[in-house]
């Protein structure tokens, strides 16, 4: 059974793809909150995203899961100026607090002590461990179908 309420936090780009996915398995509710108000305007335009939050505490609030993507990419540049401008927007226990219930996703690597605080990473509402393995064995089976393919 899907979840009723989905927050999606992070970049428009990965918001619209699990927004769209989310909303294929029936979840009900995607809230969609982006440092960056023109992706997820896009994201809601393609209908990945039911709202938009105005702030990340509104959109984590009373949700099921959790769902947060890096803020910098693997090989970009992790600046100082950078990771300070982001901090404000980490998923931590303070604002996990406003979903006491909720499980965490990322769709990793992440960077604990940037997006994600250790303590929600490794914490027992994370289902990121989970979510690796299923994607690990997700990625088998279209390599399987490929080179039946062949």
């Amino acid at each position: 059974m899907p979840p009723d309420r989905l927050a999606v936090v992070g970049t428009g780009l990965i918001g619209a793809s699990v927004g769209l996915a989310a909303k294929r398995v029936g979840v009900p509710e995607v809230v969609g909150w982006d440092a960056d108000d023109a992706s997820l305007r896009v994201a809601a335009e393609r209908g990945a995203v039911d709202s938009a939050a105005g702030s990340l505490a509104e959109a984590v609030e009373g949700a099921d899961i959790v769902y947060a993507d890096v803020w910098v990419s693997m090989g970009d540049d992790h600046s100082e100026e950078k990771l300070a401008a982001f901090a404000p927007y980490q998923v931590n226990e303070a604002l996990m607090a406003h979903a006491p219930n909720a499980h965490f996703m990322h769709c990793l690597p992440a960077h604990r002590g940037e997006e994600v605080s250790a303590g929600v990473m490794d914490g027992p509402g994370s289902a990121v461990w989970r979510q690796a393995e299923n994607r690990m064995h997700t990625a088998r089976g279209a390599m399987l179908w490929m080179m039946e393919q062949a």
